[in-house]
């Protein structure tokens, strides 16, 4: 509508050579009013706005399809398909002459870019990235929701509860490790709920009960075997030894399980 003020010159000079506006009763200055309160509105509005709700649904659904990194990257993703079908479809914008469509062209390409600034920041108001890991993925599967999101980073809803399972077999799960805003309900069973509360990672456990019972086996035959040395019992102790990582753009220490940095989300590997 702005535009077409600004030009209201050359749009009153094509009413008057268009026969629909000068003859009968009506006039070029009725066929310019309508323009603005009619047509723009119903062929150019309304249509965008429907775009505009259809590419938002569907950010949300395929954010993890997407090409990109990030919300704002997938965000102007979608904005771009977005703009492409305007294109398309003809409803970017009512021109009259090659300067308005170039400068209704550069318009709609600004306009895309902030509809991708307010998607991403209201979907990232309300989602957070947890990325979930497993030592062995084709045999050691995570599931989340009945879903199998082992490998995957996925958007959950902030503050959400899921339900999630790991393999149930005996001597294949040791529990469950969290770090960041990502908390269990119960991290030694293989069946339990997770919460949402921040960017996270879940990572399943391996269970090393396998190994242990080998090495029980061996030295209960080394008992059986006569031996006139003196045997003697050494108890190991286990010394556990917490990694920080730290970032190489903010300097923040990180778990040595995540990939991305708690504070700036950058990659640490």
């Amino acid at each position: 509508m702005v535009l077409l003020e600004a030009f209201k010159g050359s749009v009153m000079q094509v009413f008057q050579a268009n026969p629909v506006c000068t003859t009968g009763s009506a006039t070029p200055d009725d066929c310019f009013s309508t323009l603005l309160t009619a047509d723009i509105p119903s062929l150019v509005v309304f249509p965008t706005a429907v775009f505009g709700i259809l590419f938002g649904g569907l950010y949300g659904v395929y954010y993890e399809f997407l090409p990109g990194r990030g919300y704002r990257i997938k965000a102007v993703a979608a904005g771009m398909g977005m703009l492409i079908m305007i294109l398309f479809f003809g409803v970017a914008g009512l021109t009259t002459d090659q300067t308005q469509k170039a400068i209704m062209d550069a318009f709609d390409t600004l306009a895309m870019l902030f509809y991708a600034v307010i998607i991403a920041r209201f979907y990232r108001r309300y989602t957070r990235e947890v990325e979930f890991e497993s030592p062995d993925p084709e045999k050691l599967k995570i599931t989340v929701d009945g879903k199998n999101y082992t490998g995957k980073v996925k958007t959950l809803s902030l503050h959400s509860t899921h339900s999630i399972r790991g393999p149930s077999e005996s001597g294949a799960f040791k529990g469950w490790l969290v770090s960041g805003g990502v908390s269990v309900l119960d991290a030694k069973s293989f069946e339990t709920t997770m919460r949402v509360d921040g960017d996270g990672l879940l990572k399943l456990s391996k269970s090393t009960s396998g190994v242990a019972s080998t090495k029980r086996a061996d030295l209960n035959l080394d008992e059986e075997r006569p031996s006139d040395s003196s045997t003697t019992l050494v108890k190991e102790k286990e010394i556990h030894v917490i990694v920080k990582i730290p970032c190489r753009y903010c300097g923040v220490l990180n778990d040595q399980l995540r990939s991305k940095c708690e504070s700036c989300g950058a990659a640490l590997r």
